[in-house]
């Protein structure tokens, strides 16, 4: 036997009032709105550049270029750390002393080993 759901027969009014629904909806447009408000202020900072790299002509979104570093220890206060990106290679020692930053000019160095010349 099939039996069907009825409504209750002495309940006139909707399970939800009209008033509750308007009260929600403002409610999370309210929240949206603030949530907007507050991620077009940490954009303006900076705090979200890396999500919000803008997209170049092709259409791709833009990579930043990220360092690839590698370091070692030469002694027990000195540090010496290779950054390298995109041809640009960077040489930071950090010792007692302080710290000394040189730019590396790679793509010259490895013409020359290339070639099968030593550097001066």
């Amino acid at each position: 036997m099939l039996l069907l759901s009825s409504a209750i027969p002495y309940r006139a009014d909707p399970a939800i009032g009209a008033g509750q629904v308007l009260g929600v909806v403002m409610a999370t447009v309210g929240l949206l709105v603030v949530a907007f408000i507050i991620l077009l202020q940490l954009r303006r900072r900076g705090w979200l550049d890396a999500w919000t790299a803008s997209a170049g002509s092709t259409g791709k979104a833009l990579v930043s270029a990220r360092w690839q570093v590698s370091s070692q220890r030469i002694s027990r206060r000195t540090m010496v750390h290779t950054m390298m990106r995109e041809g640009q290679t960077v040489l930071v020692v950090e010792s007692a002393a302080g710290v000394s930053v040189t730019r590396l000019d790679v793509v010259e160095a490895k013409s020359q080993i290339d070639r099968g010349e030593t550097a001066p």
